[in-house]
């Protein structure tokens, strides 16, 4: 084994597509770096049914049958400068990828691969956070502007759940919480993971909090008013927690169209929903 882990896509239709690609999978090694780990950390899908894939340095364009689209990039693939996270359309085709280079940073791309350097310093925004930032999604509201969701430390210990919100030409958007930045702690050593956004422009932040052995690990969940502040609304002064099992993880969230929040993760078995040690799904609905 050369320790090189590849690209993977599958389709689902609900069972495996084996029109798709090869045998239902499209599979492809993009990192030269014979010692390098590869994996799709963010997707999105185009209006003609391509999609891109994003993951560490690469962006790469599949067609709809899973095949490498050549026309994009350099035969297919146009790199970014970090690690890439998540990856949103715009309305006018122009790509967005989102991850970590010392802080948050963004760039964006023409519809055929080339950094749109009118976008930020030549085609990239950067955002400083503080130590150890961590990109885990990204979404577009309404109007175009753009919602990233991670992390970052507060000190040696502790992070902070951070949502960073820019308008759509990179720019943050001041009036949003401090100048654009929004932090809250989800316990000592929690971690936001997942966002949705409400037709009424709220955001709905779902991750894990947690502090320290023996407390366990929780669902967490907030939901933040357009301009940043919690919606006191909402759970308890804007947020709720829940322990499933021996500890839980929230990693994303989709909204029902009747309003009702529908948040997945994984919970450790308590010997009610599994035994002591065994991870299971979990998923839980609140109402809106």
């Amino acid at each position: 084994d050369d320790g090189i882990f590849d690209f993977v896509v599958n389709e689902f239709v609900p069972d495996l597509n084996y029109e798709f690609g090869r045998a239902g999978e499209a599979s492809a090694e993009f990192n030269r770096n014979t010692k390098s780990t590869e994996a799709i950390r963010g997707l999105a899908v185009q209006n003609d049914g391509r999609f891109i894939a994003v993951g560490y340095g690469s962006i790469v364009r599949y067609q709809s049958t899973g095949s490498i689209d050549t026309s994009f990039g350099n035969q297919g693939i146009a790199f970014f400068d970090g690690i890439a996270k998540a990856v949103v359309i715009q309305a006018d085709g122009k790509i967005v990828v989102a991850g970590e280079n010392a802080g948050l940073q963004l760039a964006r791309y023409h519809p055929d691969g080339r950094l749109d350097k009118s976008f930020g310093t030549a085609g990239y925004v950067k955002t400083s956070l503080g130590a150890n930032t961590i990109v885990t999604d990204m979404v577009q509201t309404a109007d175009g502007q753009l919602i990233v969701v991670g992390s970052s430390a507060l000190g040696t210990s502790q992070y902070s759940a951070t949502i960073v919100k820019y308008r759509s030409d990179g720019q943050l958007d001041t009036s949003f919480s401090q100048n654009g930045i929004f932090r809250t702690s989800f316990g000592s050593r929690g971690f936001a993971n997942g966002v949705a956004v409400q037709s009424d422009g709220k955001l709905v932040i779902v991750g894990q909090e947690y502090n320290d052995f023996p407390d366990p690990s929780r669902f967490k969940v907030v939901r933040l008013n357009v301009d940043g502040a919690f919606d006191l609304s909402f759970g308890i002064n804007g947020s709720t927690s829940l322990v499933i099992g021996a500890g839980s993880t929230a990693f994303d969230v989709a909204l029902q169209g009747d309003g009702k929040i529908v948040v997945a993760g994984s919970a450790d078995g308590d010997s009610i929903i599994a035994p002591f040690g065994q991870r299971v799904f979990a998923m839980i609905r609140l109402t809106s």
